[in-house]
């Protein structure tokens, strides 16, 4: 928050990006509608700007940040799932692994873990994980 000018800056920023809950109210062209379970991030350059975050009861996000929520998941799952997810994700293009390829995913069953054996699954790369005896189920 340093490089943003001070005038900038809310003063009581609220904390955290990933969130869940019920639509309250939505564009005339966006695809939820009231009432709807949701899941998302805040847009982490508004969140930087303006000190908006996701712990707090009502919440502005563009429909782009939004998908909704599974009904398999609850909204503590859901809320979890984003900064996670993203997080698996940027690793497995960074590695540049393809197709054939073999994987090790140290802390397999971990937040940022589960979601990279997912993608690198669905990528068609072998994976390897490890995890405690108690989590080889997950992985």
């Amino acid at each position: 928050m340093r490089d943003v000018p001070s005038m900038l800056r809310r003063k009581k920023a609220i904390p955290e990006l990933d969130f869940s809950g019920r639509v309250a109210v939505s564009g005339a062209r966006s695809e939820f509608r009231v009432g709807s379970p949701v899941f998302g991030t805040v847009p982490s350059r508004s969140h930087v700007l303006s000190g908006v975050g996701a712990m707090a009861e009502y919440i502005v996000v563009p429909a782009a940040y939004v998908a909704a929520k599974p009904d398999s998941m609850s909204f503590a799952e859901a809320a979890s799932l984003c900064c996670l997810a993203q997080t698996a994700l940027n690793m497995v293009e960074k590695a540049n692994v393809t197709e054939g390829d073999v994987a090790l995913v140290h802390g397999g069953s971990g937040g940022v873990g589960v979601p990279a054996v997912q993608i690198l699954k669905a990528r068609g790369v072998k994976v390897v994980a490890t995890c405690s005896e108690n989590n080889m189920g997950i992985v």
